[in-house]
């Protein structure tokens, strides 16, 4: 039987194959460490089932995860799993999935998208600054077939690495 690198927990959630090098950013945005809750993330370590690929991992005591906080994780390292503990034991494992429709979370990297108001276009020309009413929240529609996503106003195809997160990660901790 193989040492343990990091402690069990009774009682929480662990995520499991994160992606190797993010896991303090999703610790982050998750506000994992404004709990006050006993959590450790470890980095690049050696997988089991696949020793040359390196992974993450977090593990929350006395936490479980929103709705919300799966669709980030899915959306940062669509490779985890979160498995929930309960009185030492493991009572469930989910692999997270990107939703079909994101509302919220994601920014539209168009400049011009309805989305970004108040914002000037990337030529720097201060003449096509739009003020609008108020906020608009950024919707879009993910094909797990193309892996693209399409923003539901200006109807552009962005594939993952050309998003970004649109969140206030403090509303978490």
């Amino acid at each position: 039987m193989a040492n343990m690198l990091v402690d069990r927990i009774e009682n929480g959630t662990v995520i499991d194959h994160l992606q190797a090098g993010i896991v303090g950013k999703i610790a982050e945005i998750l506000g994992i460490p404004k709990l006050k809750k006993r959590y450790v993330q470890a980095d690049w370590l050696s997988s089991r089932t696949c020793p040359e690929w390196r992974k993450g991992l977090l593990k929350v005591e006395g936490y479980f995860l929103t709705e919300e906080q799966y669709d980030l994780v899915a959306l940062l390292s669509p490779d985890a799993t979160v498995n929930i503990i309960e009185n030492g034991q493991v009572t469930s494992k989910h692999q997270v999935h990107i939703p079909e429709i994101i509302e919220g979370l994601i920014e539209c990297p168009n400049p011009r998208c309805i989305t970004r108001h108040n914002e000037f276009p990337e030529d720097g020309s201060e003449k096509e600054k739009i003020e609008y009413a108020g906020e608009v929240k950024s919707i879009f529609y993910y094909d797990p077939q193309t892996k693209k996503f399409r923003c539901h106003y200006c109807e552009r195809d962005f594939s993952r690495k050309e998003v970004q997160l649109k969140i206030d990660y403090r509303q978490f901790g």
